[in-house]
């Protein structure tokens, strides 16, 4: 199915930058199929996902670790080293919030990767754009901002002008000493 392979995908494009058994939480795991793909790639991958039929399936068709609950639910102590955001920041309404609080997940050093629909395309279908479930829509400069305004650092930036998709590669920024 187009998850399994994005799934896979997602797991070449960020190999490079975590070595298995790195710890991997997806936040908003839809069926699990990314969960999984990590997981048989040789990470300790999980996620977290508010659909009830989504953890269902993820939990019983693909037996991923996926657990019902909402990032608000979450306790704040590191416990990944990597997390990813994929197609979920542009649906939150709180996104600096919700950064910061991944990024109390994290260990120190680790990394968020998040992907969202890119607003600086001049876009085909203008419609589109304006997705009555995207609460915010990011370009390059203003997702870079928005990770710089949590505490994280661009780490690489995995997509060019002309994808679709925003893809940025982020760490969590070592804590200043005042």
């Amino acid at each position: 199915s187009y998850e399994w392979r994005r799934g896979g995908e997602l797991v070449k494009m960020l190999r490079p930058f975590l070595e298995p058994p790195g710890r991997v939480l997806e936040i908003g795991s839809g069926i699990g199929c990314t969960v999984k793909q990590f997981e048989l790639a040789g990470f300790e991958s999980s996620g977290i996902e508010p659909g009830e039929g989504f953890c269902q399936f993820s939990r019983e068709q693909l037996r991923a670790s996926v657990k019902q609950v909402s990032l608000g639910e979450m306790a704040r102590h590191p416990e990944a080293d990597l997390v990813m955001l994929v197609h979920v920041l542009e649906h939150l309404n709180r996104p600096l919030q919700a950064l910061q609080h991944l990024g109390d997940l994290l260990t120190d050093g680790g990394q968020l990767y998040v992907e969202v629909p890119n607003f600086g395309l001049p876009h085909v279908a203008p419609a589109k754009l304006f997705h009555f479930a995207h609460i915010y829509n990011y370009s390059a400069a203003t997702l870079t901002m928005l990770g710089q305004a949590s505490g994280f650092e661009v780490e690489q930036v995995l997509s060019d002008s002309q994808d679709r998709n925003l893809r940025i590669l982020f760490r969590k920024a070592r804590e200043v000493e005042v």
